[in-house]
């Protein structure tokens, strides 16, 4: 078998997207087309924009125009290897900043999360890198925040189950509610910027020279970043968070520390949560290394904290 019909690779498409967008194209559905190329129906169940085994790219090469490499720059691995330098990522575990959209058992622990703007043409419609690391929470196109569900029968998005009689992405597979007419928040524009910049660090390695870092590498950006969001997790379990917010300026929302019992990591809160997080780690990296040793010192942070 060869893909009659190809299309383009979207700068910073997924590869799900683009087998979508491929099984639409040539009348077919997902299901049937992944199971077509891979010889395995389970592989919607496998989060394959994340990591695609060196066979199964293989086999989708042999059927397309596109070179292995191609296909694995649709994948988060060789982003998230940019900061994990010469270290195996296991494909079984879960990765750092990587949303996880993987099967437990009959439990799909995410959505897609998507912008309702970005789909409204489905067919120019297209899923991004930056929508699965964690770091984003709004749509940098719309200055909207992300959604993940659906807003009728509030079942995860999943346009992976569109069929060759339905084929509308912006439609709910669930219930068939129109996307479109999803009720949208706007950004917060500090907290773009700042996912903006991280963004053009992990995919063009062009690091904002007022963070404060001393390496300025890709790797130490997002090691710091890694090491600020655990420390923030943990802050939020002692009494000290309040003083720490009053110094960046900050309040804590409304039900914010209810929403963190639910959620075991940084990478499965929801946008809500992730982005106050984003937003306190973005004020921290508009200081300089002396500044946040002051504050440090002046909270009587300990060592272990």
């Amino acid at each position: 078998m060869k893909i009659v019909v190809e299309p383009r690779i979207y700068q910073n498409e997924t590869l799900s997207s683009w087998l979508i967008r491929s099984s639409i194209l040539n009348g077919s559905q997902p299901s049937d087309w992944a199971n077509i190329i891979f010889d395995d129906n389970r592989i919607w169940n496998k989060d394959i924009d994340r990591f695609l085994p060196k066979e199964k790219l293989t086999k989708l090469s042999k059927v397309s125009s596109k070179t292995i490499e191609e296909l694995t720059d649709m994948t988060l691995e060789p982003l998230i290897q940019k900061i994990f330098k010469g270290e195996e990522l296991n494909p079984k575990k879960s990765w750092t900043f990587v949303i996880s959209t993987g099967q437990r058992g009959s439990y799909k622990r995410n959505g897609t999360y998507f912008c309702p703007l970005c789909i409204e043409d489905d067919r120019n419609f297209h899923f991004r890198q930056e929508f699965r690391l964690a770091w984003n929470t709004s749509c940098y196109i719309h200055n909207i925040k992300l959604i993940q569900k659906c807003q009728k029968c509030n079942k995860n998005y999943t346009p992976n189950k569109v069929t060759y009689n339905n084929s509308n992405v912006y439609l709910c597979t669930n219930c068939g509610y129109d996307l479109r007419n999803s009720i949208t928040e706007a950004c917060n524009l500090e907290v773009l910027n700042f996912q903006t910049k991280l963004n053009k660090a992990i995919f063009n390695d062009i690091i904002n020279e007022n963070f404060p870092l001393i390496e300025a590498s890709t790797e130490e950006l997002f090691k710091t970043l890694r090491i600020l969001l655990s420390f923030l997790r943990a802050l939020f379990k002692t009494n000290k968070y309040e003083l720490f917010l009053k110094q960046l300026n900050l309040s804590i929302p409304d039900n914010f520390l209810n929403a963190l019992v639910y959620s075991d990591s940084f990478e499965d809160m929801d946008t809500k949560t992730r982005d106050f997080f984003i937003l306190i780690t973005s004020r921290v990296c508009d200081l300089k290394l002396d500044e946040i040793k002051s504050i440090f010192e002046e909270l009587d942070f300990s060592y272990k904290l």
